[in-house]
């Protein structure tokens, strides 16, 4: 998940005016949401995961 944030990070910093039409920024932005949501629930499925796994330890 660092890596990505780390990427789309470097690639905004990257990205002017200049070099992209306002609807290629607008759909990088979509994109960037898109693989913030799914980090998010990457998360909670890696939490959810841990659980069950240490609930299936404790039997």
């Amino acid at each position: 998940m660092e890596k990505i944030e780390e990427k789309i990070r470097v690639s905004s910093m990257t990205l002017t005016d200049l070099t992209l039409l306002k609807s290629d920024k607008n759909r990088f932005n979509e994109i960037a949401e898109e693989i913030k949501k799914h980090q998010i629930e990457l998360s909670v499925l890696e939490k959810e995961w841990i659980e069950l796994e240490e609930s299936s330890i404790d039997f």
